[in-house]
């Protein structure tokens, strides 16, 4: 029996969980792509914290 046997038995038991890792790994990419893509649309200027001089009284 060849690897290419092997693997397609092994692929034919595990179709279900292919499935899903396949879902899951789609919804992680086009979460992440999106994030990325607003991320560099929007361009809002950094919050700056200041010291608070009356504060340390």
């Amino acid at each position: 029996m060849s690897i290419w046997q092997e693997a397609g038995e092994w692929r034919r038991g595990h179709e279900k969980e292919l499935f899903w890792g396949l879902i899951l790994f789609l919804v992680a990419v086009l979460s992440f792509g999106s994030g990325y893509l607003y991320s560099q649309s929007s361009s809002r200027s950094p919050i700056i914290i200041e010291k608070c001089s009356e504060c340390n009284q």
